[in-house]
């Protein structure tokens, strides 16, 4: 996000949901032997081929998710994120070099909306490093508007184990959604739910960009058996409680993804199309709103109008998309205008320059700023929020 912009995301009551045109799937993973010139470095991928073609040594597991998402949308945009701490010498330690590549990451401003995953998580035995990462793949994730899909441990056996795991992990806005269980799949790999329900997400985007992406309209391909299987009514309801999302067989339409909740404190950002359409939201208006930055003082209020037209055409678009609910475009969000005036006291010397405070040879003058925010209400399928767009129009007037 451009220095001089501000989104400031808030909930503020209730009402129905949206998802966002999420259109990309980023897989953060420790390679080995990688060539340095893709360390660090977002690298697309077309296919498991193109991925050992580029990442020689790659982890198993990742390269087995590659497969299964490519297989379940063969149009997947998908970018390996190899991530690499140049002071860790030892290219096994996972914890070290995800956290780092995430913290790269997140002093990047040049960032498309995306998913991520990281398919290595998982295998880590040890519940603090597994901790960690989720820290610090959800830091960058909420600096970003980027949603991660995360699963449980390869480990976790049990419902008491993945709702023990899931109070380590916390997400205010729900830039994170927890997955139960593993996939076998027809080759007998083992594979985490969350790629593969990332990319049933993208994929649900292309012909319902506003739907959950979850239920029996996308079965997954590729499916063997399942690792962890809930089929009790009971261990399903208590583990949607904890906002833990599963996988379900059913009758006629196979394996599906059975849940879309993230892991929202704040319950207006619950679901998992809610958060997305809040961040492309807030990405258009971000995107849109650039170009008015360093604009001359408004006196005669063209700025300030233009910066209104700008909102309203963006906002408008996302209704004609179906991202927000509402009979008519006023019905759907509005804009609010929050005066904040401010006084500053200077002078003019005698060349005419303004000084910083007053002298005894210039002439002391009063300038009024009149700093106008943008406040957007909007009323996204599920709930309504208040996109607060941190950018001033200013009034510069001596008196």
């Amino acid at each position: 996000m451009p220095i001089g912009i501000t989104i400031t995301e808030k909930s503020i009551s209730t009402t129905a949901s949206a998802t966002g045109r999420i259109n990309r799937l980023i897989f953060l993973v420790t390679p080995s032997g990688a060539d340095a010139a893709l360390l660090n470095q977002l690298q697309a991928v077309t296919s498991a081929t193109d991925l050992k073609l580029k990442y020689p040594s790659v982890a198993e597991v990742v390269e087995d998710a590659i497969k299964l998402v490519f297989l379940n949308f063969a149009q997947a945009n998908v970018l390996i994120y190899a991530c690499n701490d140049t002071a860790e010498a030892d290219a096994t330690a996972v914890q070290t070099h995800i956290t780092k590549g995430a913290e790269l990451l997140a002093k990047r401003t040049d960032l498309e909306l995306a998913y991520v995953v990281c398919p290595e998580m998982g295998a880590l035995a040890d519940q603090a490093e597994r901790t960690a990462v989720y820290s610090a793949i959800q830091s960058f994730c909420e600096v970003s508007d980027w949603l991660f899909f995360v699963n449980t441990a390869n480990v976790t056996a049990t419902k008491t184990e993945a709702i023990a795991e899931r109070q380590l992990y916390t997400s205010a806005k729900g830039h994170s959604s927890l997955f139960y269980g593993l996939i076998t799949t027809n080759d007998d790999k083992t594979v985490p739910v969350a790629p593969v329900a990332a990319a049933i997400a993208l994929k649900r985007a292309q012909s319902e960009a506003f739907a959950q992406p979850a239920g029996a309209s996308y079965p997954i391909l590729g499916v063997k058996d399942l690792v962890n299987y809930v089929n009790n009514e009971t261990d399903y309801n208590d583990l949607k409680a904890q906002q833990i999302n599963v996988l379900q067989k059913i009758a006629r339409f196979g394996t599906c993804i059975w849940g879309a909740q993230t892991l929202a404190t704040d319950t207006k950002f619950q679901l998992i199309n809610t958060r997305a359409a809040v961040s492309v939201t807030s990405s258009r208006l971000t995107l849109a709103l650039t170009p008015i930055l360093f604009q001359a003082s408004d006196p005669q209020g063209r700025t300030n109008r233009e910066v209104d037209r700008i909102i309203i055409s963006q906002m408008t678009d996302l209704w004609l998309e179906g991202g927000l609910s509402g009979d008519t475009p006023e019905d759907a969000f509005r804009i609010v205008d929050v005066i904040v005036p401010e006084t500053n006291t200077g002078a003019i010397d005698t060349t005419g320059a303004d000084t910083a405070a007053p002298t005894t040879t210039g002439t002391t003058v009063t300038r009024s700023v009149r700093r106008v925010r943008k406040q957007v209400y909007a009323r996204f399928v599920e709930h309504v929020e208040m996109i607060e767009v941190g950018l001033f129009i200013v009034d510069t007037l001596p008196t």
